[in-house]
C-alpha cells in the first residue's frame, strides 16, 4: 500500500506543480528586450538565421517570469549580416499581444511584430525542460 501511494504522489507532483504555476501578468516591455544583447544562430535544415536572449528577467518583477526572447527567419548571407540586420529589426519591434498559453506544457508566450517579416516572440521555459 505504501508503494501505491508514494507511486501516485510521484505521478501526481508534476501535474499538481503545473497547476499551482502562477501565469505571468505582463510581458516583456519593448524596451527591456531593445537593451539585452542576443546572439546569432543558424536555424536548423534552413538559410535563415535567429537571434535569442536567453532566460532574462527583463522588466519584470514577476519571480516566475525567465522569458526567452526570438527573432526569427532572419535572412542574411553570413551571420555578421544576420546580426546587423536584428539589430536593425529590433529598432522597429512593436508589442503586439499576450502573455497566453504557450505551445509547450507550462510555458507562456508573447507575441511582437518587427519589420523586415521576421517572427518575434518571448516565451517562458523550454521546450526541452517541458
Amino acid at each position: 500500500m505504501k508503494n501505491i501511494a508514494l507511486t501516485l504522489a510521484l505521478i501526481l507532483l508534476p501535474i499538481t506543480a503545473h497547476a499551482s504555476a502562477v501565469a505571468p501578468t505582463q510581458c516583456p516591455s519593448v524596451a527591456a528586450i531593445q537593451s539585452t544583447k542576443f546572439w546569432i544562430e543558424k536555424e536548423r535544415g534552413d538559410e535563415d538565421f535567429y537571434a535569442i536572449q536567453e532566460n532574462k528577467n527583463y522588466d519584470s518583477t514577476e519571480p516566475t517570469s525567465e522569458w526567452t526572447f526570438y527573432l526569427r527567419r532572419i535572412k542574411a548571407a553570413s551571420l555578421e549580416q544576420a546580426y546587423h540586420n536584428a539589430n536593425l529589426a529590433l529598432d522597429t519591434l512593436n508589442f503586439k499581444n499576450g502573455p497566453s498559453r504557450g505551445p509547450f506544457r507550462g510555458s507562456y508566450l508573447c507575441n511582437y511584430e518587427v519589420g523586415f517579416g521576421y517572427s518575434a516572440y518571448a516565451m517562458t521555459g523550454y521546450p526541452w525542460d517541458m
